[in-house]
């Protein structure tokens, strides 16, 4: 039987208060990761996996806004019908899942920011030391009060 990993996050409300326990994204056991449309992603809509004791126990494992639990969930029959098309695509709610391969460029686009941030700090530092002692002692001499 196949196996999907569903993560679980608690997300807030639209009043503030209120938590909404939701499912992001579906990993294949080939390591695909399809992303829930925004619409779908409450748990309300998914209701064979409310029926499962897996999510009884990752309900009870969130507490905190913005928490997140990825689970692996073996495909039952229905389960299997609801998830998947039968030709071995991923679906939901008579949409296909759309694969998501930004959570690698995004890493890597935040990664080259803070290397490109970090060369910009050195180079100014660097320009401040090769500063003359007489140029960075003028800066802090009181010139003579003359009246």
């Amino acid at each position: 039987m196949e196996k999907y990993q569903f993560e679980f996050k608690l997300l807030p409300g639209s009043d503030g208060k209120s938590n909404i326990f939701s499912i992001t994204s579906i990993t294949t056991e080939d390591n695909k990761v399809l992303a829930i449309p925004e619409g779908l992603q409450a748990v309300g809509h998914h209701k064979e996996i409310i029926k499962t004791s897996i999510y009884a126990k990752v309900k009870n494992s969130l507490k905190k806004k913005y928490q997140t639990r990825k689970v692996w969930i073996t495909m039952t029959e229905e389960l299997a019908n609801i998830y998947n098309d039968g030709d071995g695509n991923l679906q939901f709610g008579d949409q296909y899942l759309e694969e998501m391969v930004e959570g690698n460029r995004a890493q890597k686009t935040e990664t080259n920011t803070l290397e490109q941030l970090f060369e910009k700090f050195v180079e100014v530092t660097q320009e401040n030391k090769q500063q003359s002692l007489k140029q960075i002692a003028d800066k802090f001499i009181i010139e003579k009060f003359t009246s």
